[in-house]
């Protein structure tokens, strides 16, 4: 029970995608049909990002939960969070299922997707690189050296904000500061 109040947060962001998908009017026609290759890069890319996006949000109330606890206030969002026991286990399942996801979508990058340079791609993947062995470090350091809270969170963190930069970041640069579509 105490779960579902974490998905409540989930629905405000849902429907804040939706409304900013329907405002994006600049529609791009398909000159030729995608390959399963990249249909699959782009189906795990998507997946990692929502994944690691979900465990940046937990990350944050971790860290937020871990601070209330240690300050002794047990007021407000700390009556509706699980345990924190049960929300780092949460944040490691969903880390862990993300970086899997990444792993895939950066392999399948590597073998289908052509001509990094040629398409502006070359800071997508160093950046998109950098996530994912941040993401690696704070498995290995939850499951070799024990850590929990905040040390999980900061890593966590700074993760969503590499792969945000790569994404994101690379998105503003090309259509915004260079103008190319």
């Amino acid at each position: 029970v105490a779960n579902r109040n974490l998905l409540i947060g989930l629905f405000p962001l849902a429907a804040l995608a939706i409304i900013g998908n329907s405002m994006n009017t600049s529609y791009h026609t398909m000159h030729h049909p995608y390959s399963m290759g990249i249909i699959s890069h782009i189906f795990s890319s998507v997946f990692a990002y929502s994944l690691l996006t979900i465990a940046a949000i937990q990350a944050a109330l971790l860290a937020l939960q871990d601070y209330q606890l240690k300050h002794h206030r047990t007021r407000g969002i700390m009556q509706v969070l699980p345990p924190l026991q049960t929300m780092e286990k949460l944040l490691f399942e969903l880390i862990g299922w993300g970086w899997a996801m990444l792993s895939l979508a950066i392999a399948t990058g590597l073998v289908f997707v052509h001509s990094l340079f040629a398409q502006h791609l070359l800071h997508k993947t160093v950046l998109t690189l950098a996530a994912w062995l941040m993401f690696a470090v704070v498995l290995w350091g939850h499951y070799q050296l024990g850590w929990r809270s905040q040390t999980a969170a900061r890593w966590t963190l700074a993760g969503f904000v590499a792969l945000m930069l790569g994404y994101f970041g690379s998105k503003f640069m090309l259509e915004v500061i260079l103008q190319r579509v």
